[in-house]
């Protein structure tokens, strides 16, 4: 470069950068985009007036059009009287460095804002179940006021979802048993049976993405609402059992206690319950299938769904 920067003496763009061959001053509208310029001026004027190494990392044309990234340094020749005669330097590229350094930055900004997006739909569902506990406190009859329980827990339950994501930092997929130990004894509390059911949770590691994974929170909260209501009459005591399995194929979910049970399968499927209708729905949303496997005593129900999501069910 002369001493001034203005006229560009000699390159070898090495296949990356356009040649220049022959003094141009017009290096500046082939090499340097237009928002670039000014920070490199600014580079320039300082390493002018102090005789100092230019060197900075900024964006170039390259030799087909595109912009890349340079690591760019020159040193001033100097005369016997300290004056510039000529600057000389080289430059490196770095555009795969700059790129990864802006994806994870890109990344780090999708992480807070999905973080931020999961933490306020947990709020808002919380505002939602807060305002059905007032509307509870003024319901005329026993019925209405355990149907507003019921729709909390329901609420509550996909908050609890959003409340996983938010903490594990992971959000494309929802840790099935960390929900499982989250939501499970929150139900057994709620109907105030932790003194009379013994829980177990257990069996395989399982994710679902976040789409399959409300509706599944749903199922489980009705499956083990029900044993709680139901499943032992008159203050009685016993044993639920949440268990995960995982195939090559499908996850599986078991849901099983040993007290009072239904008759029949049949009873169940003619059953007016607005929980039970609630699992048929949220079974066939996620493509599964509800099975009741034969115990001695209690129910055993088995909710079977794909692994992955657009499976095919025969």
């Amino acid at each position: 470069m002369s001493p001034d920067w203005k006229e560009m003496r000699s390159l070898d763009g090495k296949s990356f950068l356009e040649d220049t061959d022959d003094p141009s001053v017009a290096w500046w509208d082939v090499y340097i985009p237009k928002d670039a310029r000014p920070r490199v001026l600014e580079t320039i004027d300082n390493a002018i007036k102090t005789k100092s190494m230019f060197d900075l990392e900024h964006p170039v044309i390259r030799r087909e059009g595109t912009v890349a990234w340079t690591h760019s340094r020159a040193v001033p020749m100097l005369n016997e009287q300290g004056e510039i005669t000529e600057w000389i330097g080289a430059a490196s590229d770095v555009t795969p460095r700059r790129e990864a350094k802006e994806l994870r930055s890109a990344l780090a900004e999708r992480d807070t804002l999905l973080a931020e997006v999961h933490h306020r739909v947990k709020n808002n569902l919380q505002v939602i179940t807060s305002m059905l506990e007032m509307q509870g406190r003024h319901a005329g009859d026993e019925r209405s006021l355990n149907a507003l329980k019921e729709a909390c827990n329901r609420v509550a339950s996909i908050a609890g979802i959003h409340e996983i994501l938010y903490q594990s930092r992971s959000y494309a997929q929802v840790d099935l048993m960390a929900y499982a130990h989250k939501l499970v004894p929150h139900l057994i509390s709620f109907y105030g049976a932790q003194n009379r059911i013994d829980l177990t949770i257990g069996g395989d590691a399982a994710t679902l993405e976040l789409e399959r994974a409300v509706p599944f929170g749903l199922l489980l909260n009705e499956l083990v609402s029900n044993v709680c209501k139901h499943a032992f009459p008159k203050s009685g005591t016993g044993h639920l059992d949440v268990h995960l399995e995982q195939t090559d194929q499908d996850i599986c979910l078991h849901v099983k206690d040993d007290g009072a049970g239904f008759p029949a399968e049949s009873v169940y499927r003619q059953s007016p319950s607005l929980g039970l209708q609630i699992v048929d729905v949220l079974a066939e949303q996620l493509k599964g299938k509800v099975t009741f496997v034969p115990e001695k005593a209690g129910t055993h129900v088995k909710i079977s769904l794909p692994k992955r999501a657009n499976t095919p069910r025969d």
